[in-house]
């Protein structure tokens, strides 16, 4: 069976009851954020790999301003986002600790 690239890296998504007040709410962004993470990782797959990355957590804060209208495209632009700050955080580890 082929390895999928998301099968080593372990993720755990947070949406508190502040954020997003109805259960129903809490479980789209949920779930959202999961699609979302799965394509945000397979792009970035290599350079997880490079830094050994085994897991990530997202804990979603931003209140929805129309929470019936958020989409998937919504959630990859944040979580795009993240994703980049983190690498860059890492690469910018990865550099200090060669010095």
């Amino acid at each position: 069976m082929p390895e999928t690239p998301t099968a080593e890296i372990r993720l755990g998504v947070s949406v508190g009851k502040r954020t997003a007040r109805t259960a129903v709410m809490r479980v789209r962004l949920r779930r959202l954020l999961r699609e979302a993470a799965r394509a945000v990782i397979e792009r970035h797959d290599q350079e997880l790999r490079n830094h050994h990355v085994s897991a990530l957590i997202l804990v979603w804060r931003q209140a929805p301003s129309h929470p019936r209208k958020i989409g998937l495209e919504h959630v990859v632009d944040s979580v795009e986002s993240a994703m980049t700050t983190a690498l860059g955080t890492l690469d910018a580890e990865v550099v200090k600790g060669a010095r």
